[in-house]
Order: structure tokens, then C-alpha cells, then sequence
């Protein structure tokens, strides 16, 4: 009774509910009646990464990871996730399965085509296709891997010696592989390096050069290389443990020091030798103990060598340690042993690559090399063998965790420009471990303008700028950034390492220091270097001046905030002046021309020192003139006032006897400087060829002809070369023998026009001397002009009028304003009085001085 009641009540109750359109409780017309519809599933839609896939088809790349997950649609438009409990089918398992982690994932396994259906109470999903494709390249980039010597996007080093770059390809899923052998190679001055397929590039001609690779229609970016004309000072071995144990190895290190001071590791540059090959051998610095006993092992290049002797010992292995000495590693992954052999002498030597590396378990975990291979969870024990020895077992547990996240670290968050940066990459998986994946991690960069970067996570960094670096460790990909800042100071070096001084001649040394920059870059800071010595013998002034005090050793140091040079030697010598030596000892000048003297100091010790431009021995000597009309002298640099004939002693008081010692004598003798015929407009056709210089005056100015070969040996001071950049050479171009029919028969010069070379150049630099030397009275001559000499050529035939030479051109001092490349001047045939046109620095011409005024 009471249950039929129940019953009512609830019937009654449901009625009330759904009195809105619903007549279906007793009462009602049957015509009026309506059946509720029961929520059901409409669709399945699989959905792949972040979206839907309504074109039922999509694409993974090889070893890709995609998120997946399905949703079902009802009737009444509601959704739900239904990825946990569906059941997948995936038509072909080889090229992409279902993965279960934190999440569900499609895994490409394969390269191919494979369909997915998802199951869900009875109903399927539609179809998708996903293809399975390999990765493409999306760049490579060039960088170098041997030791640093460049200077940021520059690398630098001498001629004829080596840098190391390689090549990798970018592709992108992320990864990276290394392409160098592959790559062709490919530099803007083709004869500047030459390439090996290691990626080696050896310097082989002196300036700039941008170097690429390229690969399957790609370019790599361009680093600029600099080759040097340092030359090799000498090779340094770095320090070694010289004992070697019979069986065993041992690399040596080469460093070379060139003449810039800087400095470069050669050791695979360098040839190798061993004197006795049946006790050690050596290639490439790795020394192999053959048989006990002693090797001289020799390392040379560019005429340089050093040695060192190695002995072989009957040392013996007493134990290997292994390292690390416990670890736990998730599944898949890999983990790099290191052994440490330990010799009855003491000697600790890493034979990694020795050992036979092995597991108890090869199903759980193995080895290739020394790098352990985690395949499936469980434990291994590890050991190391070698020569009969075996390593304590290392434990090593092979956990099932999955990879949550991937953590990249930098010991700092800048670099300077120069040097580099060791990122470092850290797998976190679901158990909390923390597994060191540097080497296991593809490393690229957003773009190579600021760094470049290695594929163990070593960044070199190039310019100043933001450099954008991009990690992938299995399907986990992190960016990171890193700031490139201004380079900065790394050492300090003085260029004189060890200087000896004579207190008696007041000697003094500048020190130079040059700064060496994190970009490979150096610059002198002599200036801004602080100057110090703990030596109470000498004194260092503020810009490296070091002084004499007394006899004995002392040191100098230069430092520039925190970093400090290495001391450099000074040897006090309180050697006495024997004798002082002045040459040439017989001097003929012509009147207002100067000659430079040379003053040799000979000391008690037999040293001999050039004093020529030591201002400290000069203030303590004094030059005696006989007749100081006639002549004058400062330092080193006479001058021929009037003349006449001379003689030239100097009288030096030593800093350390106080005695006076006298030099040798030289005899002067001051001469005039010839015109032809004794006068201006001399008509003589034949003595220019002698020791004088022709003048013609027209239109109020002089102008002299072309000098003969006779006239500069009378002068002197000059000579046949092309050496014009000598700061005190005086030079000529070449001899003309004129014949006599163009001109007087004699030997006559010509000189290149060619300011280039000394900012006045041969022909300008002896119009400027006749100036020096007021010849004929006037203070200014130079060149002349095209409309001068051209004028002077209407007036009348210069050889048949005068006696000058015309069978070659004159240079003018005008320059040709046309459009050909590089300075032009115009030059002009007395003769015919036709010009040409001539490139400077190249031809020699006969010229002509012109004087306007006294």
C-alpha cells in the first residue's frame, strides 16, 4: 500500500517538473503526448597538436612528438574529452604509434603514410592521415671550433699557420649534424687560405678574406679572417709530467709566440719528430710509450724548434677508478664513464678510451665506448678493465620516468665579445631527477650576426647584440637568450722582455705594452698602463720610460685595473765609454745641404751601442767645430752653411767615471752648388752633362733642366733605387745615356713622380732640396706645370737654344683630371712639345724646377 502511494507521489511529482510541455501523466489526451530525447554522442573528433584537423590529414616530421587527444560531440552541442578512454587504431604501427606519458602523444616512427581511428562505446571517428616526413635543412652555419685567436666575427692568425671551423646543418625539427666534410668551401681572395676537408684552413697570403661553406643550395654565414705577417719568435711547450708508464699515452702541447707578441697553440701545426721511435713515438703531440728508456721528442716549424726529453718507465697500473661512481638514469638516455688509471710512480692518467667498458645486464643498459646506453628500467653494475685490472662495479639504476621539462643554464647571462660561453642543458623528468643532456642536446642559433655555436653548447661570441640559441633534446625544444657585450681586456704583454742599460751613456729603454682583447683584438696602452717596479736601481716614469740609477737587475711591471703583465728584465750595466766612433770620417757637402752622422759607443765590456738619437747621450757630449762658420751640428744631423773645409770632434762626459772621451775626427768639406756656364741662360749645348745644373729664365721665373748623372754624385746623398719611402733617402728612378742628337751626350737621371710614397716623392723631394739649399739665391723651387714647361717649349728648341736633354718626357706638377682610376699628372716632350699622361709611381722622367721669386 504504502509503495503504491510512493509511487503516485512520484508520478505526481514528475509531472509538476515538467508541466511545461509535457502531458504524459494520467489525464491527459493522447494526442498531446511528447517522448524525451536521451543525450548521445553525435561525433568523434580527433585532434592532433592544438587544433582539429578538418582536412582529415596532417603531416609530423621524422621522431616528432604531437600531442593528441579526442573529443566527443552530442545531440544536445555539448563536448567532451574522451582521450583516456578510447581505443586507437593506427593502420600501420611501424610508421607512427600511441604513446602514453603525462599526456598522449602520436609518435612519427618511420618515414610513410599511416591512418588513425579512434574507438568510443560502438562509435568510430573519422579517418586521419598523417604522413611521416624527413626534416629539411633550414640553414647552416660556420664556426670555429680550434682554439681561440680570433678576434670575434675576425679570426686572426699568421701566415702559414692553421685555424679550425666547422660546418652544421640546421634542419627544422632542431637537430643538428655536422656537415664539414661535406661542405664546399669558399673564400672572397681566392689564393688568401686554403681548405681541408677536416675544416682546417691554413693561412697562405697576407690581408682579408671572408670565408663560407655551402651545401645543397644552401650558404653558410661568413666569418672574416685576418692573416697576419707575424712571424714565428719561437715554440713554448706547455709543462708536462715528462715520465710516461710503458703501454700508455701522453699529449704534448705546442704554443707558438709570434712577433706581435701573440700567441697561438700549433700543436697540430708544428712537425713532430722523436729521435728513438722504438721507445716513443709521437704524432700530432700524442706521445706512445714503445719501450722503456729515454726520447729526445722534437717539435719545428718556420725554422723554429724545441725539445724535451720523455722517459719511459716500468711504472705499472695499480687501480682504475671510475667516474661517475653511482648514478640513476631514465630510460633512453645516455650516460659518458670516465676512468682514471693510477701507476705504481704516482701518476694519474685518464684512460678512458684504454678500458674495455662493460655491464652485467646488456639488456638493461650498454655500452659503445665509454658512453653507457640506458634501454629499459632496472639496475647494471659497470666496470672498467685494463691490463688485467678491473674498476670497483659502479652502480647505475635504469629508471621508467618521463621528460617533463628541459632547463638551460649559462654560468652567466652575457659574454664579452671574444670569448665564449659554455651553455649547459638539464633534462627534469616526472621522478624529479635532473640528468646533465649538454652533449645530448641539438644546439642552434636564431641567427649567426652575434655568436656562433658548437654542438656540445660551447657559444663564441661574434659581435655586440642579443644572440637567440635554440635547444632540442628528444622532442623538448627551449629558447634562451645570451647578451654579447664589448670585449675585454685579457693580458697585458711588454714588448721588451729583457733589456740591458749602460749607466755611463745615460742609455734608457720605452717600454711598450700592448693589451690583448677577448675579441683576439690588441692595442697598444702604453699611455694608459700603470708603470711600476719594486727595483730601487732604476726608475720607470709614468709612460714607460725606464731610467738607470745603479748597477744591478730589476723588473717592471705594467697593469691596467686587475690585469697585470708579466715583469720584464732590466740589467743595469755600470760598464764604462772606451771609445766613440763618428762616421762618415770624411764628409763632402755641397753648400746648404745636410748630411746625418752616425755615433757608435764601444763599451769597456765590448758592447757596441748606435747613440745616433739617444737625446741623453747627446746632453752630456759637446761638438767641437773648428770653424762653425763653415759648418753646425745637432746630434747627429749636419748642416753645410758656407763654404769652406772643417773639421768635427765630440767631447763626452761619462755618467759613471765623470771622465771625458774624446771621438774620432771627421773632416768636412763645404762645396758650391754649380750652374752650367756660371750663370742663368747659358747656351753651352754640351756641359749639362757635367757636375752643374742648367737655368733658363722666362717670364720672370728660373727653371732648371733634368740634373745629371755627374751632378747628383757631386752632390751626394743619393742613389739608384726604388726605396723612395726611406724618411732620409734621397732616390732616383734611372740612367739615360742621351746620344747627342736630342740632347748633350752624357748620362742623364730621371725620377718618378710619385708623392704617394713619402708625401713629396723623388721628383718633388729634389726641387723642395734646391729650395733647402737656396740655390741660385731662391728659397722656393718645385715642379713645372704643364702650361709653364709648355710656354717655355714655344719660346724656342730647349737643346738646340739651351743644351737641355729632350729626348725623354718631363713630369709637370699637373695632375690629369680624367676619368681613368688612380692619379694621373701630365708630362711633357720638350721636344715636339706634345704631353702624355701617366699613371704616378710608375715611369721615370726627366723634370724640371721652377722658381717664381727669392
Amino acid at each position: 500500500m504504502l509503495s503504491k502511494f510512493a509511487g503516485l507521489v512520484g508520478k505526481w511529482m514528475f509531472c509538476v517538473l515538467v508541466v511545461f510541455g509535457v502531458s504524459a501523466c494520467g489525464g491527459g489526451s493522447a494526442d498531446n503526448s511528447v517522448t524525451p530525447v536521451s543525450k548521445r554522442i553525435v561525433k568523434l573528433e580527433v585532434q592532433i597538436g592544438n587544433g582539429t584537423n578538418s582536412s582529415h590529414q596532417t603531416s609530423l616530421l621524422l621522431n616528432e612528438s604531437s600531442d593528441i587527444s579526442v573529443v566527443a560531440h552530442f545531440n544536445d552541442q555539448s563536448r567532451q574529452m574522451v582521450t583516456s578512454e578510447v581505443t586507437w587504431v593506427v593502420s600501420d604501427p611501424l610508421v607512427m604509434d600511441i604513446v602514453f606519458g603525462t599526456k598522449m602523444a602520436l609518435k612519427a616512427k618511420s618515414l610513410g603514410r599511416a591512418t588513425i581511428n579512434a574507438w568510443y562505446k560502438g562509435l568510430k571517428s573519422d579517418s586521419i592521415t598523417v604522413e611521416v616526413k624527413a626534416p629539411q635543412i633550414t640553414h647552416i652555419q660556420l664556426s670555429k671550433v680550434s682554439s681561440r685567436s680570433g678576434i670575434g666575427a675576425e679570426i686572426s692568425f699568421p701566415l702559414g699557420t692553421q685555424e679550425r671551423f666547422s660546418v652544421a646543418s640546421v634542419y627544422e625539427d632542431g637537430k643538428v649534424e655536422d656537415i664539414t666534410s661535406k661542405v664546399k668551401w669558399h673564400s672572397t681572395v681566392l689564393d688568401a687560405v686554403e681548405f681541408y676537408p677536416n675544416g682546417s684552413v691554413k693561412s697562405k697570403k697576407i690581408g682579408k678574406a671572408q670565408i663560407s661553406a655551402a651545401y645543397s643550395g644552401f650558404d653558410s654565414n661568413s666569418i672574416e679572417i685576418e692573416v697576419t705577417a707575424a712571424t714565428l719568435s719561437r715554440l713554448e711547450l706547455i709543462p708536462f709530467n715528462q715520465g710516461v708508464p710503458l703501454g700508455t699515452s701522453r699529449s704534448i702541447n705546442v704554443e707558438g709566440v709570434f712577433s706581435d707578441l701573440s700567441k697561438k697553440d700549433l700543436t697540430n701545426s708544428v712537425r713532430w719528430h722523436s729521435d728513438i721511435t722504438a721507445i716513443a713515438s709521437v704524432s700530432q703531440g700524442i706521445v706512445k710509450a714503445n719501450k722503456q728508456g729515454k726520447a729526445k721528442i722534437t717539435a719545428s716549424m718556420q725554422g723554429k724548434e724545441v725539445s724535451t726529453e720523455v722517459t719511459v718507465t716500468s711504472a705499472v697500473l695499480q687501480s682504475i677508478s671510475v667516474t661517475p661512481n653511482q648514478s640513476q638514469i631514465p630510460a633512453g638516455l645516455k650516460l659518458n664513464f670516465k676512468a682514471l688509471g693510477h701507476y705504481s710512480d704516482g701518476q694519474n692518467i685518464d684512460v678512458t678510451n684504454k678500458v674495455i667498458w662493460q655491464t652485467d645486464n646488456p639488456s638493461i643498459a650498454s655500452f659503445k665506448g665509454a658512453s653507457l646506453s640506458a634501454i629499459k628500467p632496472g639496475s647494471v653494475k659497470v666496470t672498467a678493465a685494463m691490463s688485467l685490472i678491473s674498476s670497483e662495479s659502479v652502480n647505475v639504476e635504469v629508471k621508467l620516468a618521463s621528460l617533463q621539462k628541459l632547463l638551460i643554464s649559462a654560468k652567466n647571462n652575457s659574454v664579452p665579445k671574444g670569448n665564449r660561453l659554455q651553455l649547459k642543458a638539464e633534462a627534469l623528468y616526472t621522478d624529479n631527477s635532473r640528468v646533465d643532456v649538454t652533449d645530448q642536446t641539438s644546439w642552434s642559433l636564431g641567427s649567426t650576426d652575434f655568436a656562433t655555436i658548437s654542438h656540445l653548447g660551447l657559444l663564441t661570441a661574434l659581435k655586440e647584440g642579443r644572440v637567440s640559441i635554440n635547444a632540442l633534446f628528444q622532442s623538448l625544444s627551449v629558447k634562451y637568450a645570451v647578451d654579447v657585450t664589448s670585449a675585454v681586456l685579457e693580458r697585458i704583454e711588454i714588448k721588451q722582455k729583457n733589456t740591458e742599460l749602460y749607466r755611463s751613456i745615460s742609455q734608457t729603454v720605452h717600454l711598450n705594452a700592448i693589451g690583448y682583447y677577448s675579441d683576439g683584438s690588441s692595442a697598444d696602452v702604453t699611455q694608459s698602463t700603470n708603470w711600476s717596479t719594486p727595483s730601487s736601481n732604476i726608475m720607470v716614469t709614468v709612460s714607460g720610460t725606464v731610467w738607470p740609477v745603479s748597477a744591478g737587475n730589476a723588473q717592471v711591471t705594467a697593469s691596467l685595473g686587475h690585469i697585470n703583465s708579466l715583469p720584464a728584465g732590466i740589467k743595469v750595466n755600470d760598464a764604462d765609454v772606451r771609445q766613440i766612433q763618428v762616421t762618415p770620417s770624411d764628409l763632402s757637402v755641397v753648400q746648404g745641404d745636410w748630411r746625418r752622422l752616425v755615433a757608435e759607443v764601444t763599451l769597456e765590456d765590448g758592447k757596441k751601442v748606435d747613440v745616433s738619437t739617444s737625446a741623453n747621450f747627446f746632453a752630456n757630449n759637446v761638438w767641437k767645430i773648428s770653424d762653425s762658420d763653415v759648418a753646425s751640428l745637432v746630434y747627429v744631423i749636419f748642416s753645410a752653411k758656407n763654404v769652406g773645409s772643417t773639421t768635427i770632434h765630440g767631447e763626452f762626459k761619462s755618467k759613471v767615471s765623470g771622465k771625458t772621451i774624446s771621438s774620432n775626427s771627421v773632416n768636412v768639406n763645404v762645396k758650391p752648388m754649380r750652374i752650367c756656364g756660371g750663370k742663368v741662360n747659358d747656351t753651352h749645348v754640351g756641359n749639362a752633362a757635367t757636375a752643374c745644373l742648367k737655368v733658363v729664365e722666362f717670364n720672370g721665373k728660373q727653371f732648371t733642366g733634368t740634373p745629371s748623372k755627374a751632378l747628383m754624385d757631386y752632390m751626394g746623398g743619393y742613389s739608384l733605387g726604388a726605396d723612395a719611402a726611406e724618411p732620409f733617402g734621397r732616390h732616383y728612378h734611372s740612367v739615360y745615356s742621351e746620344s747627342g742628337r736630342w740632347g748633350p751626350k752624357g748620362d742623364f737621371v730621371k725620377f718618378r713622380n710619385n708623392p704617394s710614397l713619402t708625401g713629396v716623392g723623388e721628383a718633388w723631394s729634389f726641387c723642395s732640396k734646391l729650395g733647402h739649399m737656396n740655390f741660385n739665391g731662391r728659397r722656393y723651387w718645385r715642379l713645372a706645370t704643364l702650361s709653364e714647361l709648355s710656354e717655355l717649349r714655344k719660346d724656342g728648341d730647349m737643346h738646340k737654344r739651351f743644351g737641355w736633354p729632350t729626348s725623354s718626357y718631363y713630369w709637370t706638377g699637373s695632375k690629369y683630371t680624367g676619368d681613368e682610376p688612380g692619379e694621373r699628372h701630365h708630362a711633357l716632350e720638350l721636344m715636339l712639345n706634345a704631353f702624355h699622361i701617366y699613371p704616378l709611381n710608375t715611369d721615370g722622367n726627366y723634370i724640371s724646377c721652377v722658381s717664381s721669386s727669392q
